[in-house]
């Protein structure tokens, strides 16, 4: 369904298919699940810090340039032999301008004029699952966290909000669990951190928080012909967050609640990625399909 026109989706039962846009096979994952297993792996590797962005760049790096947690280490000769290769796909432009400026100074860049811009940096939210794990104790900690990744990649405060507003969720559904509408019952309690509480881009955030105009996820509607065109057509930070909220909101369990992420948005693997956190958080590991686990572990040599 990833970059298919919305309106054209129906809503058929939770399944595994290939992406024919990248040639990928069930249970494969793009650009914002091998950016969060980057996440994973420098919060593991330095357990005295908070962050170090720094080691999450050179991962990124490593993961665009060479492979590593992309999920094609594991491709066997047979697809090899019909195009489905080892390279990484679907960097978005930002991230690979904020790659480069590493390679080029050495450092994530800093926030610039265009961080306004409204349609920047939805996967940077989408790979704070980890983060979440790490800094449950502390949701402070963890939106900070998640707002000082966003900003190393994308020039976008929307962006870097966003990614506060979701982790300051997912945290608490990891800290103390709840049931989807307990949980996400929190997200109208948003409020900004000081670093971003005068950003000009906030207002645009406080609509997903507060459910207003075309960012109201908590009203259920019907596929396959949404209510809301401009939400679920956007691959915007606020608009991706607001399809995975409504996602979660609107179902009753994780197999449920990723088959309409996955028809909600043009931008599939965001929203997916995102209500498959949130989902996770609410549902547990026994809420995921064992079908969709063993796909998962084709390409990531067994889930050893």
């Amino acid at each position: 369904l990833e970059f298919t026109p919305v309106a054209t989706r129906g809503q058929p039962a939770p399944e595994l298919r290939p992406i024919p846009h990248f040639g990928m096979q069930p249970g494969q994952w793009t650009d914002v699940g091998a950016m969060g297993l980057c996440m994973l792996d420098s919060l593991l590797a330095n357990p005295s810090q908070e962050v170090n962005l720094v080691d999450f760049m050179v991962r990124l790096v490593n993961w665009w340039y060479f492979g590593y947690n992309n999920s094609f280490g594991h491709v066997p000769e047979s697809l090899r032999k019909k195009g489905v290769d080892g390279t990484s796909v679907a960097v978005d432009t930002e991230v690979h301008l904020g790659l480069s400026h590493f390679l080029d100074y050495g450092q994530p860049r800093s926030p610039g004029p265009d961080g306004l811009l409204p349609e920047r940096g939805a996967s940077s939210v989408a790979r704070v699952a980890a983060i979440a794990v790490r800094h449950h104790r502390s949701v402070a900690v963890a939106r900070e966290v998640a707002r000082r990744q966003s900003l190393a990649t994308h020039h976008s405060d929307h962006a870097a909000i966003a990614a506060e507003l979701f982790t300051d969720v997912l945290t608490t559904a990891v800290a103390h669990g709840g049931t989807a509408r307990e949980v996400l019952g929190r997200v109208e309690k948003f409020t900004p951190s000081p670093q971003t509480a005068h950003s000009l881009a906030w207002p645009d955030v406080q609509r997903l928080a507060r459910c207003e105009g075309e960012l109201d996820w908590k009203t259920a509607a019907p596929l396959p012909q949404p209510r809301r065109s401009v939400l679920l057509a956007s691959e915007g930070p606020e608009e991706c967050v607001a399809a995975a909220l409504h996602s979660v909101w609107s179902t009753g369990s994780f197999a449920q609640a990723l088959s309409v992420a996955a028809q909600v948005a043009t931008d599939s693997s965001t929203v997916c990625c995102l209500a498959g956190q949130l989902a996770g958080a609410v549902y547990g590991l026994k809420g995921i399909p064992a079908e969709w686990v063993a796909q998962l572990q084709r390409w990531d040599g067994g889930g050893g």
